[in-house]
């Protein structure tokens, strides 16, 4: 039987995935029994709570992605898988994220060796690259030079 996904609310991790294990009732009153999700990991045995449908979120395979640099490619965005690639990215230390030509930002609480010191400024380029702060400065520069260059 195929998994079936949600969000769920949690109170360390804002968001958690959680699989459907059984479904009550109908419309409004819908409610699931679900078990946290381990990704075919064993963590002991499972934590199961019913919650009301309306209190969880959907999940769309994009928002699963481990590789996701840019928010704006992930399909059916809320706030749970947002929040949720942030916490991964940061967890794997990757303070940057971008939301198409917007940077996110998270505070690592520690120096992060090589973060400002791989590249060169312009060799950062939105969409090839991993997200940074020299992306969203390529971008700028870029930008202005256009506006600048007679028409």
């Amino acid at each position: 039987m195929a998994e079936r996904l949600v969000w769920v609310s949690h109170t360390e991790h804002a968001w958690i995935l959680a699989n459907i294990d059984k479904t009550d009732g109908m419309g409004r009153d819908q409610k699931y029994t679900v078990s946290e999700y381990t990704g075919g990991l064993a963590l002991g045995p499972p934590q199961k709570t019913t919650i009301k449908a309306t209190k969880t979120r959907g999940v769309d395979l994009s928002q699963l992605d481990t590789h996701v640099r840019d928010i704006a490619r992930v399909q059916q965005m809320t706030d749970a898988p947002l929040l949720d690639i942030l916490r991964r990215r940061h967890l794997v230390g990757k303070i940057y994220t971008m939301v198409s030509d917007i940077l996110i930002a998270t505070n690592p609480y520690k120096m992060v060796p090589g973060l400002y010191d791989n590249m060169e400024p312009h060799d950062y380029i939105l969409g090839v690259t991993e997200p940074h702060i020299y992306t969203t400065a390529n971008l700028a520069y870029t930008k202005m030079c256009d506006a600048a260059a007679p028409r």
